[in-house]
């Protein structure tokens, strides 16, 4: 396709996938470094984004150019001196990385033809990240590594240009809706701390959802501090900056699964938590870090007693709220997995009395409720506990999946009962909400076999299927129900041994 072609799409589209496809070609073989190189810095520079241009370009072995090339890069390099000064604002984007071959593609894919600048600060790497992260058109520097998560977060501030700044880490993605608000946020508001809404997604498990300051004005003296869990928001608050919300920003942070991986970390951060410690002996989030840690340890006394001066600190209780309820929720958990439900409650109510929304509490108030055999108490707290999603917190929640499991257990109640239309629509409202929550589909389904509606059961467990198709063993014994109700045993039978993993006999 002829280049001023290319230009025009730019324009219109985006350079993110003409990007992609470059690099696609060079790990193919089909273009070398060298032509990846002036065709990467042709597509930043229609995206109106020169540095990034001057990065790639800079990747070009000079000495292995020919003739044509040379030519080409000494054009590229002309038009990138001549590019006029951009009359908005600009934003870097600063990474820290030590040996994230694994993660820092997607990373990098997510926001690539977003950021005028890319800083990252490489700690240490042994592996293929630097040489990942030169393709995508950054500014590579090397500090070594300190045990201190500022330093390299501060050097990455120190090398970069731009008007504003925004970080993530190689585990980290943009969600793609979210680029253009992000955009937009820097081009046009004021100088302010801004914190963006961050999806902790580990595999396996539901999302954790907190807020956390991640753009910010590049403005002498605005630094991280901590060596660990390292914040902007102190020097922010020293110079003045204000802070804002901006919860339809979202960025996904992938979490590990793996136990080991997690001890390990454990381990690591100990010690640089108890540094920090040692320098502010009361500050609210370390200790709350260090009560985390000593739980993840299996040093359940230690982790207590942390927990505890934590919620007995009133200054905690005055100045960081998000703090001190995340304690009194911890600690009741800790309990409830020891079955000791007196204590769970009371942390539990601790936390609702300074937290009236925190939906994890009202929840677990409602499943020791049913544990105690006080049906209607558990569904007021259900109940509760479903509401609209409260704001999110400093401190990360699980509001989404608390939610939905406390509108299955509504539904489970009210149909134990046979109150059908109430559970109708509590599960019809559900799925408005949760439209890929495949087993409240099952439990309509179920709610349509049991008042002999057999159409619409059908309907909903098939549904469910479409969603889920292997392992739904609501919804095959729903289907299986249905079919002994009609009186054919033999596709009855066929439900039923989908259950086990067997496939479905096409009639």
């Amino acid at each position: 396709m002829h280049a001023h072609a290319i230009s025009r799409l730019i324009e219109r589209y985006g350079a993110g996938g003409r990007l992609r496809s470059l690099r696609k070609r060079l790990d193919a073989g089909c273009i070398t470094d060298a032509q990846h190189a002036l065709s990467a810095a042709n597509a930043y520079l229609a995206a109106h984004l020169p540095a990034r241009a001057a990065a790639i370009l800079s990747t070009a072995k000079i000495d292995r150019l020919c003739t044509e090339e040379l030519c080409r890069f000494d054009l590229m390099r002309k038009r990138i001196r001549m590019y006029p000064p951009r009359r908005r604002p600009t934003c870097t984007l600063t990474m820290i990385v030590k040996n994230e071959e694994a993660n820092l593609p997607a990373a990098l894919e997510s926001v690539d033809d977003i950021f005028d600048e890319i800083v990252i600060c490489d700690t240490g790497s042994t592996d293929r990240t630097p040489e990942i992260a030169r393709r995508y058109a950054v500014r590579l520097i090397h500090e070594p590594w300190c045990d201190n998560f500022s330093v390299p977060r501060n050097r990455a501030i120190d090398e970069s240009t731009s008007d504003w700044i925004f970080w993530m880490d190689a585990d980290d993605r943009l969600e793609p809706e979210s680029a253009q608000r992000l955009r937009r946020l820097w081009e046009t508001a004021p100088p302010q701390a801004a914190a963006v809404c961050l999806v902790n997604s580990i595999e396996g498990r539901p999302p954790f959802e907190l807020i956390q300051v991640r753009l910010f004005p590049r403005r002498e003296g605005l630094r991280f501090q901590r060596r660990i869990h390292e914040q902007i928001m102190f020097s922010a608050q020293s110079l003045g900056i204000p802070f804002s919300r901006h919860e339809r920003i979202r960025v996904t942070h992938r979490g590990y699964s793996d136990p080991e991986t997690h001890r390990f970390k454990a381990h690591r951060n100990l010690p640089l938590i108890e540094q920090e410690l040692a320098r502010s002996p009361t500050d609210p989030s370390l200790l709350l870090s260090l009560a985390d840690t000593q739980a993840v340890l299996g040093d359940r006394a230690a982790s207590q007693k942390t927990y505890h001066s934590i919620i007995d600190n009133e200054e905690i209780h005055r100045t960081n709220t998000d703090v001190f309820v995340q304690a009194h929720i911890n600690l009741a958990l800790m309990h409830l997995r020891e079955n000791d439900r007196c204590q769970a409650e009371h942390h539990f109510y601790g936390a609702l009395h300074t937290d009236p929304a925190r939906t994890e509490a009202w929840y677990h108030l409602g499943v020791i409720a049913q544990q105690k055999g006080n049906e209607p108490e558990a569904l007021g707290f259900f109940v509760k506990s479903a509401r609209s999603a409260p704001p999110l917190r400093m401190t990360a929640v699980n509001n989404q999946a608390i939610r939905l499991e406390a509108v299955v257990r509504i539904a489970r109640l009210l149909l134990k009962h046979h109150r059908y239309n109430e559970a109708e629509k509590v599960l019809r409202q559900a799925i408005r909400l949760y439209p890929g929550a495949y087993h409240l589909f099952s439990m309509l389904g179920s709610l349509f076999v049991d008042t002999m509606r057999l159409r619409e059961a059908t309907t909903w467990f098939m549904h469910s299927l479409t969603l889920y198709p292997y392992g739904n063993r609501p919804a095959c014994e729903g289907m299986a129900r249905i079919y002994e109700l009609l009186g054919d045993m033999e596709r009855a039978e066929e439900y039923r041994r989908r259950v086990n993993g067997e496939p479905l006999a096409v009639s």
